[in-house]
């Protein structure tokens, strides 16, 4: 057969290509299959639960909301990252010297655990004592005082209050603070190699952004994945508490109110002449309706005279109904 190598070329070609003589081609390995573990991946959590971000969104809404009213300040809250990770993994990511709550949810069956790290724990703890906020630049792990435990456990309760809170929607379910740890290897919700739904959120109490991460075996919210799923749209009346609480402290706002009582056109040499104790004459008349103003903007009309020897407006109705 024609183009068929002898055995001396053969034994020829392939010393050459062990000396280095016969360059080789470059093998193509874009075309190779990628091994994948289907059981050990770690899992997208809006695949695994479907609607769970408008849970979280919630949860972010009341947290703002009970942080704020917590240290007098506008606190700013947002989720980092929502996750499916070994135990393991999470267990190794959390801040040495982070307060570690556990705690149930009834009636589902297993623990959660709540980790608030140093620096959050720390602005807390000198906000509610009246300072400013400030952490040290270095926190060292160590025993935490039975006055900082009590204000964890504070904390811990407040944000297990807004995570039930948020679930609501779902299914009612009741988050119990149980106790707080300080060594993670000690704190065991789950088998290394399980899976665990991780929560990181951040804070910013005015000094920084700071963090707090909840966990809960996967598990556990087995029994709730098809609510959880079903649940992708918010029913009207279903956030009617966090709609009253809003309320509640726009109520508490404080506003400008202030009166217009009239207007007047100058030119800016007259105004230029103006001085102490000249009158400036104004269009309106006494019984005409004056316009009250709120943050500057106008909202009612009113009649401008006195009440018991103050200068006073009676309200008489709002611009559009003239």
């Amino acid at each position: 057969m024609e183009g068929t190598l002898s055995q001396d070329e053969v034994d020829a070609l392939l010393k050459g290509m062990k000396d280095g003589d016969v360059p080789l081609e470059e093998r193509d390995r874009s075309h190779e299959p990628t091994p994948y573990n289907l059981i050990g991946e770690e899992r997208s959590v809006s695949r695994q639960f479907p609607g769970l971000e408008i849970v979280h969104d919630r949860l972010v809404r009341q947290l703002r909301q009970s942080f704020s009213g917590l240290v007098g300040t506008s606190v700013g809250v947002e989720i980092k990252s929502a996750e499916l990770l070994r135990y393991a993994r999470y267990r190794n990511r959390l801040e040495p010297g982070s307060p570690l709550s556990l705690f149930s949810i009834v009636p589902l069956h297993g623990n959660g655990l709540l980790a608030l790290g140093p620096s959050l724990m720390f602005q807390l703890v000198d906000r509610i004592f009246g300072g400013q906020g400030q952490a040290p630049t270095t926190v060292a792990p160590r025993e935490y005082s039975s006055v900082e435990l009590q204000v964890v456990a504070r904390i811990a309760t407040l944000v297990l209050g807004d995570l039930q809170g948020a679930w609501s929607m779902v299914s009612k379910l009741e988050c119990r603070f149980l106790r707080t740890e300080m060594n993670a290897a000690v704190v065991a919700i789950a088998a290394s190699e399980d899976m665990v739904f991780t929560l990181e959120i951040q804070c910013d109490l005015g000094c920084g952004p700071t963090r707090l991460t909840l966990a809960l075996p996967v598990g556990i919210l087995e029994p709730v994945r098809n609510t959880v799923a079903e649940k992708r749209t918010l029913p009207a009346a279903a956030d009617r508490a966090w709609a009253e609480a809003i309320t509640d402290v726009i109520r508490d706002t404080d506003v400008e109110v202030s009166v217009e009582l009239g207007r007047r056109d100058m030119s800016a040499g007259e105004l230029l002449h103006l001085e102490v104790g000249h009158l400036l004459d104004i269009p309106t008349r006494r019984e005409e309706p004056v316009a009250v103003c709120v943050e500057g903007e106008q909202v009612f009309l009113g009649i401008a005279g006195t009440n018991r020897g103050q200068n006073a407006v009676r309200i008489v109705s709002r611009p559009e109904e003239i």
